[in-house]
Order: structure tokens, then sequence, then C-alpha cells
């Protein structure tokens, strides 16, 4: 105002009712008590602009000593209390950000390091205000929020594209806006009127957003938006810190897992125990409804899917050619393959009938096994994308560790086979055969069923190793071992017994039907033609027969008394039958 203006004017004239009653009773009770006071005040300037006065308020008293006027000393501070409010805001941000990167460098898990920021943020520099900070989920192809709304924390989700998020997330820019569009975007609070936004950003990658709203206009500046851009760049890096952290952690464990599952599974040679082992360690590291582990059958050129488990339910074993479907892929490339949708990619997949099921994602991996690919190992999901590339080199490397285990147990069961099995016909040796027979005996004598056990021996079998070699001898034993297999049937046990020497044992075959039976063979092995290296060969057999009655104690002596048989037969001329007839 000016001078004219003023003076006669009482100090209403700028009051800015900034202040309320209690404020003015009190400094009126000041000086009329004689007293100085000393404050700052709001006052009006004739514009309407506001400033703030220091002032000090001094009484006067007349002769009688009453208080007659006042003298009031006021300086203009409103620059010197802007500067003052400018430092302190200052100094309360880099107290922020110094305690933002403590934060950071202490945090160890996503969440607990945002909640921390957005609180102390929030709490310390936009009390009033809403504060966000959102981050990317590429896989769920949207925008998950952590939001601090005047002192409590919501988590929101928003699509990708959509409003100011979106613009900072395509653009990686800061976006500041003073008047918000109800229709063109919608806010973390629902009566915001301004709004910050700046991206988190690790280079040129941006993973996410810093943002607050305001309920009034024009609400942040300049100052604002370099310091939200200065603690973003903190943030990002920190979250990716702390992701790498936790990946980290996470490789570890489940490296443990791995290592746990090679000892379990190298602990057993039962390869039902060993298959189960490998499930089970598929099912710690990664998700999926469906285990798979198919072997390769060389000499069948067959793959054989020897462990299928869909929906915890176990499926009988399954059988295909080698060159087909995914896993036939897999043997003949030795690389692993992963369907992220089999909707979309079943026509990179032969025959998908041949493995796949109805599984919509897989991963698949060979089994390595010295130089070969002996197999393959597959988890499978009937959800697409659910496999990343940390669950295939997981499963390649339980796959290694499942490859040798299955390996030793296979050559277990070899080593236990051979220890039963003839190893040049292929069938019982003599010592299996009495294992087996012996229970046979049993079961016949305790639920009075009948038993026949038949001795074979082929005739002048040492002249034909004499005349045409041991290799001819071979493809003889070879060659009677594979008709008699073709002639039994399924309960009865097949044994060489001894050089040129075989046992049948017959359960549930009385003397009539083996005797009948035995003379079908011999007939059959006579009209043989069998291939030798240099000729044709013609062989002929004697057979003795004996069947269980009351005075046989054991098998043992039901065998020796069909051995008795066959030595009667080669004796009475050989290419004959002879049954066991007790001493008279």
């Amino acid at each position: 105002y000016a001078s004219e203006e003023a003076v006669g004017q009482t100090t209403r004239l700028f009051k800015s009712d900034s202040h309320g009653p209690a404020f003015y009773q009190n400094l009126w009770q000041t000086v009329l008590s004689g007293q100085v006071w000393h404050g700052e005040m709001i006052n009006r300037r004739k514009d309407g602009s506001l400033y703030i006065e220091e002032q000090t308020i001094t009484p006067v008293r007349n002769g009688q000593g009453e208080i007659a006027n006042f003298i009031a000393v006021k300086q203009d501070v409103t620059s010197r209390k802007q500067a003052d409010d400018l430092l302190r805001r200052q100094l309360e941000e880099l107290a922020v950000l110094n305690a933002a990167a403590m934060t950071a460098a202490a945090a160890t898990n996503v969440e607990a390091l945002i909640e921390a920021t957005i609180q102390m943020i929030g709490e310390r520099l936009y009390p009033a205000d809403s504060l966000g900070v959102g981050l990317v989920d590429e896989a769920a192809n949207q925008f998950k929020i952590h939001c601090f709304y005047q002192g409590e924390h919501r988590k929101l989700t928003a699509p990708l594209n959509r409003g100011t998020i979106g613009k900072v997330l395509a653009t990686g820019r800061s976006l500041r806006i003073s008047r918000v569009s109800r229709e063109a975007d919608t806010g973390l609070l629902p009566s915001s009127l301004s709004r910050l936004v700046v991206p988190l950003k690790l280079g040129e990658r941006v993973i996410g957003v810093l943002g607050t709203d305001s309920f009034q206009e024009n609400a942040f500046g300049e100052a604002d938006e370099r310091l939200l851009v200065t603690i973003s760049g903190q943030l990002a890096v920190a979250i990716e810190k702390v992701r790498l952290y936790q990946d980290a952690i996470r490789v570890a464990e489940r490296r443990a897992v791995v290592y746990r599952a090679a000892q379990e599974i190298s602990a057993s040679l039962d390869l039902e125990q060993v298959y189960a082992a490998i499930h089970r360690a598929v099912a710690q590291l990664m998700a999926g409804e469906d285990v798979m582990i198919a072997l390769l059958d060389e000499s069948r050129h067959e793959i054989e899917c020897v462990y299928l488990v869909e929906r915890g339910r176990r499926l009988p074993p399954t059988k295909h050619p080698a060159d087909r479907g995914f896993s036939g892929r897999i043997i003949a490339t030795g690389k692993p393959t992963r369907v992220d949708d089999a909707e979309l990619e079943m026509n990179d997949i032969d025959e998908p009938n041949y493995g796949l099921g109805k599984a919509r994602s897989l991963v698949a991996v060979p089994l390595p096994l010295k130089g070969q690919v002996i197999g393959v190992l597959a988890a499978q999901s009937h959800q697409a994308r659910a496999y990343t590339d940390d669950d295939q080199e997981m499963l390649e490397l339980l796959a290694y560790h499942a490859a040798t285990a299955i390996g030793n147990a296979r050559l277990f069961s070899e080593v236990q086979r051979l220890a039963v099995i003839d190893s040049l016909t292929g069938i019982y040796n003599r010592r299996q055969f009495f294992t087996l027979a012996a229970r046979e005996f049993e079961r016949s004598r305790r639920y009075h069923e009948p038993l026949s056990a038949i001795m074979l021996d082929i005739d002048h079998f040492k002249r034909v190793n004499d005349t045409y070699g041991h290799a001819a001898g071979d493809q003889v034993l070879r060659v009677i071992a594979v008709e008699c297999c073709g002639r039994m049937r399924e309960a009865d046990l097949l044994a060489r017994y001894g050089g040129e020497e075989f046992a049948i044992l017959m359960p549930v075959t009385d003397r009539q039907s083996a005797l009948a039976g035995a003379e079908r063979l011999r007939h059959h092995i006579a009209r043989l033609s069998i291939q030798s290296d240099s000729e044709l060969l013609t062989i002929t057999i004697s057979i003795g027969v004996a069947t269980l009655d009351e005075t046989c104690k054991d098998v043992e002596t039901l065998v020796n008394r069909a051995d008795h048989a066959l030595y009667a037969a080669k004796r009475a001329g050989r290419n004959q039958l002879k049954a066991y007839e007790p001493l008279a």
C-alpha cells in the first residue's frame, strides 16, 4: 500500500486470515500487560499475495503510566523464510537419499525394499500425497503397484499400456502433470489433481516407475522431478541387486536340491526306486503335473517310456519307434527341447502322441552317459509357458546324475540277470532253475496239483563239436533253447542243466500230458535243419520224463528221476522218449 493509503488504517488492513483467534488473543494479552511481543506474522499485500513479517510490538505509556500507544517494528522476512524452508527441504531430501541408499544396501528382498522406501519418502517428503512404486511383470503382462496412501499400503495391478504409467514405460521419460484429466487417466487417489511419474531405469531398460499424486494443482516442480529421478535411480539399482541376490539364492537352493537328489538317486540300484527318486527331485525343482523317463532300446530301435506319471497317476509303459516324437529328436541330436505352448508349436513336434500327451508345455533333456544319450527326462505341464531357462538348466544338471544312476541300476540288473541266466542260450541256468522249481514243487504239494519234469539231451553232441567245431555246437544249443521256448507254456520253466542237457518243469501237468508234449518236441527237433558255417545239420534228442507222486520228497528227487529216464532212453538207442518207472 502507498503511505497515504495506510495512514489512519488499523492493522486489520493487512490481515491474511492465516492466523486463528488464539494467535491474536495471545498477542494482545502480551502487549496490554506491558510486555513486548516478538514473533512472525503472515500478512496480505494489496495485490492479495502473502508475505511474512518479523514484528516487535512495544507498548507506550503516558504520563500517568497507562498504555496509550504501541510502536511496531516490522521486517519483511519472506525471502529469508523461503530460503530457510528450501534449505530445510534440501537437508531433508539429502537425509532421505542417504537413508534410501542405506536401505538399498541392506535389502535382500524386493518387497521389503519397496515398502521401506515408499514409507520413508512418503512420510518425510510427501506426507499428504499418494506415493507409488510399480514394477513391470513381463510374465503376466501387467504392472504391479506398491502404493503408499496417507499412511496405508495397498497393492494394485494395472495394464502396461494404460494412462500416464503406460506413457512413461513406453518412452522412458518423466511426466509431470499439473492437472489430471479423469477421463484420460486414472491415478492412485480417486481425487488427485496433479501427478509426477518418473521411470525406474537400468541403462535404457525400464523396469518400473516411481510416481506421486497430489490433491493440489501444480503440486510438483522441477525440484521434485529431480529428486524423484535421483531416488528412482538408486531404487532401480537396488531392486536389480536384490533380484540378482535372490536369483543366486534360488539357484543355490535348487542346486542343493539336485545335490541331495543325486545322493538319493545313487543310493539305490533298483530301477523303480531310482525312477521314483528322479520324480521327487523334478517335483521339488519345478512345476508340472507330469514326469516322463524314456529309455532307448538300441537292439529294437525303440524308445520305451519306462516311467510316466500324469497328474499323479502312474501310467503303463509305452513304446514307439526311436525316430518319432520329441524324445526321438532329443536322443538323435543330444539337444534339449522346451515347448512353451504345444497348441502353437505342435507343428514342430513329429507325432505328438509319441510322448507329449495332453501337456501344454514341457521341458525335456537328454540323459547322457559315457558320451551316449541313453534316454530322455521330461517335465510336462498342462499350463502354457510353465518353464524357464533356469528350469531347463536345472533339469539338465539332474539328468546327468539320473543317467549315471540309471546306468548303474541297469548294469546291476544285468549282472543279476547273468547270475541266473545261461550266457550262451539266454535261458535260466541250473542254479536258478532249482530255486524256481523248488517253489513250484512246494506249491504243487500244497494244492495237490500234478507236476512233471523233463530232461533232454542232444544225441551225439560231441560228434558235432569234433566235426563242425565248437561254434556249430554253440549254434545248436541256441537253436534247441529257442525251439523249446517256442513250444512251452508261460508257466513252464526251461533251463540249461549242463553241457548239452536241458531241464523243463511243467506245473499242473500229469504224466500223460507231459509224455505227449515231450514227444511232440522230440519230433519237432528231429525235423529241424540247423545252419552251421559249412552246411545244414540235423539233430535228435533223447528225453526222460518223471511225474510227482507221494514217494517224491523234493524237487531234486523229481529231476533225478527224469534224468534216470533220460539215460534209459539213451541206452535204448537215443532219439526216443522214456518215462521214469520205479523199481519193482
